[in-house]
């Protein structure tokens, strides 16, 4: 099977897969919201259902049409090429020149229907079904009540006879209707499951010029299914309101895409200067780390030279007391009125004829000089001691606040391993931050791209509105407003043998009689 894949892609599916599955199976009309054919045609507007009746392996059996007239009034023209016609709407009779087909409809309201076998039309699509129970293949007629590992392959081809128009403008939907309490462990890749109740259908989807083989693998146990079921219709379809609604909200999400883009991208610069940032950190961290043991044995080292700083002060301090005993000795020698009376002693004394007494004299009066000089050098140097005082109380301070710190700095230090390991853990996985939002970038840009090619492709389906419609019973001379197709094949059922009140055994039932039974109760059917 082709793979396909893509945003765009995927909303366009899911939009026509939506409305595959609405799609009525009892032939009326599918014309609402559906534009009429451009071309001229002879015919009187209508809607065409083809319904075909396929054997389990896929072959047609028998093709028919439910032609339907909305809202008829007078006569009613129409083409086709048909084994057999009935009214389904009251008792009037066709006349039949050739391929032309007259109703006299009356004026009536309402919806005029009439079936008929077609033949000599060949189908767009080959259908082929096979089937494998446990590896080995079985015939369709053979499947019913069979248990073990079941495999289907469903192959559909296009019809190289048949009309090209039909093979490129319709999409086809293939719905396998799987009981579940006969079937486990389903294995359908490319399917679109729907569960209800104890149903699980399997929809797979062609769109328009596609083919393919699609699997079903299914473990079975006394195996039932009912018909599968085929369903065509042009995949450019009008979608209303739904689809104006549908491209202004894909405008939407591409402006808005695009505002987060922006805002992505910002954010992306962001994290490069976080990562600078980053990078720087855990350089400088390194580096302490790298220097740490150093730096620990330069704060030892200023710790003990604080620590002798300190010491030292203090024996300065001792001999600052000393030196302030001296001077308050001196100061007691030097008292002004002792100090004068020496002096005026001691020159009276000079004057005395006795030399030795003379020489006394003077040696007092230098021993007063000096001891004056001395005085005025203590109290000039007064100050000073007291502004060293004042240091050596400092140094006693900054010594024990530095014991402190010194603590903390060696407990940093000592941690600065995991500090640093911490670091370069966060710069390398800042490191790779942008490539990561470039990531997200180019996811969101991506995204963008798909949301504006979805829009597109809803833009496809709206503008195919006006496109011509094709009869399929009779291209250009039918007037066909919408033309769709519902093909199946006959239910698995394990066969039941009913007796009659008189116990014998009731006959089998001949092609037609099964054919009615088939779609008795889903469609409407001839009265033959």
């Amino acid at each position: 099977m082709k793979k396909r894949s893509g945003f765009a892609f995927k909303v366009k599916l899911i939009l026509l897969s939506l409305l595959m599955l609405t799609l009525p199976l009892n032939g009326q009309s599918l014309a609402a919201g559906i534009s009429p054919q451009t071309g001229r045609s002879e015919g009187t507007l209508k809607d065409e259902t083809i319904f075909v009746n396929l054997s389990g392996a896929g072959g047609i059996k028998e093709v028919y049409v439910i032609n339907a007239f909305p809202r008829p009034n007078g006569e009613i023209v129409d083409f086709g090429d048909y084994a057999a016609l009935v009214n389904l709407t009251n008792d009037l009779k066709p006349q039949i020149e050739g391929e032309r087909i007259t109703f006299k409809a009356g004026g009536e309201n309402g919806i005029f229907r009439y079936q008929g076998r077609l033949i000599g039309r060949k189908l767009p699509w080959i259908f082929g079904f096979t089937y494998y129970l446990d590896g080995r293949r079985l015939k369709p007629q053979d499947l019913a009540g069979a248990s073990g590992r079941l495999r289907m392959e469903i192959g559909v081809r296009a019809n190289p006879e048949a009309d090209q128009y039909f093979r490129e403008q319709f999409m086809v939907q293939i719905s396998i209707p799987l009981e579940m309490d006969k079937s486990g462990s389903i294995y359908a890749p490319e399917a679109v499951r729907v569960v209800a109740g104890n149903l699980t259908t399997l929809a797979f989807t062609l769109l328009p010029g596609e083919e393919g083989i699609f699997v079903v693998e299914a473990d079975v146990e006394r195996f039932e299914m009912g018909g599968i079921e085929i369903a065509a219709m042009r995949a450019e379809i009008t979608l209303g309101q739904i689809g104006r609604d549908l491209e202004s909200g894909f405008a939407d999400m591409a402006e808005g895409m695009e505002e987060l883009i922006e805002g992505t991208e910002k954010l992306q610069e962001g994290m490069v200067d976080f990562s600078d940032g980053a990078g720087r950190l855990y350089g400088a961290v390194a580096k302490i780390n790298e220097n740490s043991p150093a730096l620990l044995a330069g704060i030892g080292s200023f710790e003990t030279g604080l620590t002798d700083l300190a010491t030292g002060l203090q024996e300065l301090k001792a001999g600052f007391d000393g030196f302030r005993s001296v001077e308050i000795g001196i100061a007691a020698m030097l008292e002004k009125e002792k100090k004068e009376k020496l002096k005026s002693l001691s020159q009276y004394l000079l004057e005395n004829p006795d030399p030795e007494v003379q020489e006394l004299a003077d040696a007092m009066l230098a021993q007063i000089a000096a001891l004056e000089e001395i005085q005025a050098g203590i109290e000039g140097s007064n100050g000073g001691l007291a502004a060293l005082e004042k240091t050596v109380t400092g140094a006693e301070g900054l010594l024990g606040s530095f014991t402190g710190l010194s603590t903390g700095l060696r407990e940093l230090l000592t941690g600065m391993g995991g500090i640093s390991e911490g670091a370069g853990t966060m710069s390398e996985s800042a490191a790779v931050l942008p490539a990561e939002v470039q990531k997200l970038i180019d996811g969101q840009k991506e995204m963008r791209e798909g949301i504006i090619e979805a829009k597109g492709e809803i833009d496809e389906l709206t503008e195919g509105e006006e496109a011509q419609t094709v009869s399929f019973v009779s291209p250009g001379r039918a007037n066909a407003q919408s033309v769709q197709f519902v093909m199946r094949t006959p239910p698995v059922k394990i066969p039941e043998q009913p007796i009659s009140p008189d116990g014998y055994q009731e006959a089998d039932k001949n092609v037609w009689q099964r054919f009615q039974d088939l779609f008795r109760g889903r469609f409407t059917l001839s009265r033959d």
